[in-house]
């Protein structure tokens, strides 16, 4: 796969148009807080254009062209044309933008994401591919509508997490209030081709939001997170849900970068939680698109 760069910077006076002088003055302590600069590089990712977050560890591998190449090898062919996503979790849009772009202008993808910096480039990359069939949401999903802490990462702006305990907070260099939202509030079609949910171990409060949506999902793409795998009640809400609601499920394997079946629940324990390994998983109906 060939990735192409080139540099922009976008000129804090258009800013300040577009945005008025005090929320220019409010994102500019963010963007110094998290260390984002003004000069950032974009380039092709899967066929869009894509502005880099230099503040985000994943940034490093979209630029190699590696960045969850397994499950976006296995997800975008499957994503039929007109078709219906929902993006948890959006970050800058490095799978919302080639979403937008394979559902293509009959189709439609909301983008969650919580952090308005990281919602601003998130715009930016959609407006840099001429996509209009994206609805963006500034906020979180959670289990229900209202508010909600946001740790600020000091160390990735794809760290970001909605977890109060834990290691996910010990690097926040600041808690901000954010609006919070349940899936089953929003109005979303009775037939959705995929849910993706990578929100840093908040994935429980997630899809205890989503009871009435996660039957009309043919495909589920989820991180079970990390160091939140400590916790029984996480672990098993979370699996419950995959395999009582999923028949096919799929985990990344990242030694080989390739996607490995997973038979049960106490498989995908062993292999992963167990090991208090980060892991995705990608999780199909038998009536989903078959290649």
């Amino acid at each position: 796969m060939t990735t192409s760069v080139s540099t922009a910077t976008r000129p804090l006076r258009a800013a300040r148009r577009l945005l008025g002088e005090s929320r220019v003055h409010r994102l500019g302590r963010l963007l110094r807080r998290t260390r984002i600069r003004l000069g950032v590089r974009r380039v092709t990712f899967r066929g869009v254009r894509l502005e880099l977050d230099p503040h985000s560890a994943n940034s490093e591998s979209v630029l190699a062209g590696r960045f969850e190449r397994a499950l976006l090898d296995f997800v975008i062919p499957r994503v039929p044309a007109g078709g219906f996503c929902v993006d948890v979790g959006a970050h800058v849009g490095y799978w919302t933008v080639p979403l937008a772009a394979a559902v293509g202008p009959t189709g439609h993808v909301v983008a969650i994401e919580a952090h308005e910096p990281n919602v601003l480039r998130l715009r930016r990359n959609l407006d840099l591919n001429d996509l209009t069939n994206t609805d963006v949401l500034n906020a979180a999903a959670q289990d229900r509508s209202g508010q909600a802490q946001l740790g600020v990462s000091g160390t990735s702006s794809s760290w970001n997490s909605l977890v109060s305990s834990g290691t996910y907070f010990q690097d926040s260099v600041s808690v901000v209030t954010v609006p919070a939202v349940s899936l089953d509030a929003l109005t979303l079609p009775e037939s959705i081709d995929l849910l993706k949910i990578d929100v840093e171990g908040a994935e429980d409060s997630v899809l205890a939001g989503a009871a009435t949506v996660l039957p009309r999902c043919s495909m589920l793409v989820l991180e079970i997170g990390g160091l939140r795998v400590t916790s029984e009640s996480y672990v098993a809400s979370v699996t419950q849900k995959l395999f009582d609601s999923f028949p096919e499920v799929h985990a990344v394997d990242k030694s080989a970068d390739r996607l490995v079946p997973v038979g049960s629940v106490a498989d995908l324990r062993t292999r992963w939680i167990d090991r208090q390994d980060v892991t995705k998983v990608v999780a199909v109906r038998r009536d989903a698109p078959a290649l």
